[in-house]
């Protein structure tokens, strides 16, 4: 196997892994109050339509990003910010994962038997 695939593979997982650390800490460790506002979702939303264009341009979207986004409009609708947040936030995780995932994968060759 190539060294360059295995590094690129190495850094797309590390930066997976890192990316899902930071998503999944709780508020308070996050140094914020539990209470959240449109302007913090609009922020949100906004980071992960940047993400999720660059993931489109990329041509490697994941199949749940588009709900993700959807379900976070759709919670901010209802007045429920965290979750829309929280909704965001797993969007733009998807898409920057996607992109890791394409750049990882865009010297990868067919197996040869």
């Amino acid at each position: 196997m190539n060294t360059s695939l295995i590094r690129a593979t190495a850094l797309g997982f590390v930066v997976l892994s890192m990316s899902a650390c930071s998503l999944f800490q709780s508020s308070e460790d996050k140094g914020g109050a539990a209470d959240t506002s449109k302007a913090d979702f609009e922020k949100a939303y906004q980071a992960a339509e940047v993400a999720y264009n660059k993931a489109k341009e990329a041509d490697n979207l994941w199949t749940t990003t588009d709900d993700e986004l959807k379900d976070a409009k759709d919670a901010a609708a209802k007045g429920d910010m965290e979750t829309a947040i929280k909704k965001a936030d797993r969007a733009k995780f998807e898409s920057e994962a996607a992109l890791a995932q394409a750049e990882s994968e865009k010297d990868a060759k067919p197996w040869e038997f």
